[in-house]
């Protein structure tokens, strides 16, 4: 992923994504917390349960600009699929 960034001069800092199932929920009451509701939090942090992080297939893919752009390109990027997880940010999940 970084060197598909690189040669298409994208800004790209791909983050160690892995959570453990409590960081996780913590993530998750947080998101709660900040949209008020579980059903929009979830738009944004899954649950432990449904999170690829806690399986440790996910990475975190800052800026926005980045992450869309992996979103919107798919198969180059090394065979990701792309979620946005928060304002910002995306989690990209290793196709399998």
């Amino acid at each position: 992923m970084r060197a598909t960034a690189q040669q298409r001069g994208v800004r790209l800092c791909a983050q160690d994504g892995k959570r453990s199932v409590a960081q996780q929920q913590r993530e998750f009451a947080e998101a709660v917390r900040k949209f008020g509701a579980r059903e929009l939090a979830s738009r944004y942090v899954l649950q432990p349960e449904e999170s690829m992080h806690v399986q440790g297939i996910a990475v975190d893919v800052p800026p926005l600009s980045a992450a869309a752009r992996v979103e919107r390109e798919g198969a180059p990027w090394a065979g990701a699929a792309a979620t946005r997880t928060n304002p910002g940010t995306s989690s990209t999940t290793r196709a399998t």
